[in-house]
């Protein structure tokens, strides 16, 4: 019970750290800043908004293409009451238990008790030589060791940063992709349950549909394992197939109510054009373990040995999304279980050997646990603090907001959907990003209110929010916008005007 008390303690330390609720406004962690900007929306859209069927609040008028499930239920949480940090961190927290669990659980039943609490150490400091980023920048010193602690900001964090290391690794990744453990877990108690617990096969179906709204990448990479622990099990072909058609009905959401257009494009390389250096650099030992791990593996144990070698593989040809970077969550998983591999083999090394390998294993790990720790805090303001939001949530919950502005924006707090979200986001999600600027941009400099007016009915508009502060691609006609349409909200601070598009093009 104390391992899984300690589990719980770290996850609900990680989540909470990184974002909490004080005074009616978020505390968001600046490392986490970005993603979030697409979280809380999202999460909004479903605890403030009326987002059914669901459609992503930064680009409304088609099917949602991003994974939603998560976030649907953290909304549904606030909905129910509970403040917006704990709806999401509750999951989150959950999530990164549950991955902690069955990675014990399932290094446990692979190579032992001694490997298992290994793994999980594993899982949480990362191999990576990003110390070598470190001390190549402050010079290997005792004032240089002195200050690891203290440490505000990672070494290593390439591509956004020149460095060895890329800026997968680390913990960062779990605490901005909130989703990302809760559906790793979720894989691995499908592997688990295949390896340890075969009278529960049946559930396999309904996991490996409910991936399918959770994450797709996970989902790929559940289909990958289970397609090589099928060919292992060949007896269990009946099981699979009853699974496979209780899962069904699960698939709903997916099939009939999300839009992920497949997209697989041949990309050698990953991000990197020195794939053996790159790879030592970002696995550390990991980069000779793992593949002596395999070797010494039991017969019993192939389907995990093919499907990560796949998986790892796969993510270093091909590009499954607009953003090769996202190829990162196939390396994560593959790597999770390959670490399990590398603690089932140095387990048997003798003790002085074994726990100098230990220190190595996770010394990058150590290094970027402290600028975690040691993160500042953003604040956001919510709907008790801020009258933009505030505004915002008097309107109908179904108002399409045409924004000047991306990130953050009060109406997408509000849970109410904008037109033009932030570019990087809708890009990598899939959508068509430049021809939604291209309408922003258009019914911004209308020339007149007629053109104007038809095109926000065209596409859907309820209000147009204007201020001096608006992105730096629009170009809007302020006089049309101030002098024949009907303004409904003007803040002085913030310079902010919204106009009624019902009350301006209908009258």
């Amino acid at each position: 019970m104390k391992k899984y008390l300690a589990f719980s303690i770290f996850a609900i330390w990680l989540m909470f750290s990184t974002l909490s609720y004080v005074n009616g406004e978020f505390r968001v962690s600046s490392k986490v800043w970005s993603d979030f900007g697409a979280a809380i929306p999202l999460m909004r859209s479903f605890s403030q908004g009326q987002n059914w069927p669901p459609e992503h609040p930064l680009f409304p008028g088609e099917p949602i293409r991003y994974h939603y499930l998560f976030y649907l239920g953290a909304g549904l949480l606030e909905r129910a009451g509970l403040r917006p940090d704990l709806a999401l961190n509750l999951l989150s927290t959950i999530g990164f238990f549950g991955l902690m669990t069955l990675v014990y659980k399932l290094a446990g039943h692979l190579f032992g008790k001694k490997a298992s609490l290994i793994a999980v150490v594993f899982l949480i400091f990362n191999s990576s030589f990003s110390f070598v980023d470190y001390f190549a920048d402050r010079g290997l010193s005792l004032k240089s060791l002195m200050a690891v602690p203290f440490q505000t900001e990672f070494a290593s964090f390439y591509p956004w940063r020149e460095s060895k290391v890329a800026a997968f690794w680390n913990l960062n990744i779990y605490t901005n992709q909130r989703h990302l453990a809760f559906s790793y877990a979720i894989v691995l108690l499908i592997i688990y349950i295949n390896y340890a617990r075969p009278r529960y096969l049946w559930l396999t179906g309904i996991l490996l549909a409910t991936l399918a709204s959770l994450n797709q990448a996970a989902l790929l990479i559940a289909i990958i394992y289970l397609f090589f622990l099928c060919i292992q099990n060949r007896h269990l072909w009946k099981t699979y197939l009853f699974s496979a058609l209780l899962g069904l009905p699960f698939l709903y959401p997916y099939l009939f109510m999300s839009h992920v257009p497949p997209q697989i494009l041949f990309h050698p390389g990953f991000i990197t054009q020195n794939p053996l250096r790159f790879w030592l650099f970002n696995l550390g030992l990991h980069f000779f373990f793992i593949p002596i791990g395999f070797l010494f593996a039991s017969k019993k144990m192939s389907s995990l040995v093919f499907g990560t070698i796949v998986t790892f593989l796969l993510a270093n040809l091909y590009q499954f999304s607009p953003d090769m970077f996202n190829n990162h969550k196939f390396i994560n998983f593959a790597v999770i279980i390959g670490s399990m591999f590398t603690a089932g083999l140095i387990i048997k090394f003798k003790p002085a050997i074994r726990y100098t390998l230990y220190i190595i294993l996770i010394l990058g790990g150590l290094f970027d646990i402290f600028p975690i720790i040691n993160d500042r805090k953003v604040i956001l303001s919510d709907r008790h603090t801020n009258p933009d939001i505030q505004f915002y949530s008097t309107l109908p919950r179904k108002s399409v907001v045409l924004n000047s502005t991306w990130f953050y924006h009060p109406a997408s707090i509000a849970g109410l959907p904008i037109f033009n979200g932030y570019s990087y986001f809708t890009w990598s999600y899939g959508y068509d990003q430049r021809q939604r600027e291209k309408e922003a941009m258009t019914i911004y400099a209308s020339p007149n209110k007629p053109t104007a007016c038809s095109l926000l009915l065209e596409n859907n508009i309820s209000y147009v929010e204007l201020n001096p502060h608006h992105e730096g691609f629009l170009q809007p006609n302020y006089s049309l916008w101030s002098n024949e349409f009907a303004k409904v909200y003007t803040n002085p601070e913030t310079e902010t005007t919204v106009y009624s598009v019902a009350k301006s093009c209908t009258s």
